[in-house]
């Protein structure tokens, strides 16, 4: 009889996907939990990051499963043996839905830092943009370093285009529209501190949310870490400083002219 489910080497069952059953199993490559394809991993990479009870079941015939919803780690189908993300030692960040989610493990990223650079921050809008001022994707060891023994890139482009998805509507656009209604011909001068920008897309983030919300004139310094900008009288500069704040640069307000 045709067994419906696998064990892990920790002692979980998991059914085999339909998947499997319709694909190509001559090839042997393909994760029974998911039916999707997995990658050759090296026994390199597996005796990092296995514990050491398990290090006499390694060989040259495993796979990585990278489907984030997949509980499998490596398996090896010729053997029928399987580890999943509960008997590794280190967390594959695309399969953890709580944090910390590794994503870099050459330059210690994870998936939380990434989100606050383009959701919090608005420093980042690409994956370039990433890798400039996260660092992540630019390691070079990710063969012992990374659970899949391959570079981060295989799956952070998906990573980041998820938070820039989420990013449309975020702290500066809902602040906008809070303020939609204030549109009074009045304005007012107003200078304020800003702590934490460490870049120049820093600086136009902080100048692009203070046009957003009215202002005009705008001058942002990276170097005094102020912002100068001619705002709506209805619009308070606490209002501002607040939102500003809330996008992780701490921010006071300095002078205010009428």
């Amino acid at each position: 009889m045709l067994s419906m489910s696998v064990r892990s080497v920790g002692g979980k069952e998991f059914r085999i996907s339909e998947l499997y059953f319709q694909s190509d199993r001559l090839a042997r490559q393909a994760c029974k939990v998911c039916g999707r394809v997995g990658k050759r991993v090296l026994p390199v990479t597996m005796a990092t990051h296995i514990a050491v009870e398990y290090w006499s079941l390694i060989n040259e015939g495993y796979f990585f499963c990278f489907t984030p919803s997949c509980p499998i780690i490596y398996y090896n189908n010729v053997n029928d043996v399987y580890f999943s993300r509960f008997d590794v030692k280190t967390r594959f960040g695309p399969k953890e839905s709580d944090p910390p989610r590794p994503i870099c493990y050459c330059l210690q990223v994870t998936e939380e830092q990434i989100e606050n650079e383009i959701l919090f921050k608005g420093c980042c809008y690409s994956l370039e943009d990433i890798e400039a001022y996260t660092r992540a994707g630019t390691g070079k060891w990710c063969l012992t370093t990374n659970p899949s023994g391959k570079c981060c890139r295989e799956y952070l482009p998906s990573i980041i285009e998820k938070y820039l998805e989420k990013s449309r509507g975020g702290p500066a656009e809902r602040a906008l529209n809070k303020v939609a209604l204030l549109v009074e011909e009045q304005y007012q001068s107003v200078e304020l501190g800003v702590d934490g920008m460490t870049c120049e897309s820093c600086v136009t983030a902080v100048k692009s949310t203070i046009e957003q919300l009215g202002g005009k004139d705008v001058v942002v310094s990276l170097t005094e870490g102020k912002a100068k900008a001619t705002i709506p009288i209805a619009l308070k500069p606490e209002q501002l400083a607040q939102q500003l704040s809330e996008m992780g640069y701490d921010t006071r307000v300095l002078n205010v002219r009428r």
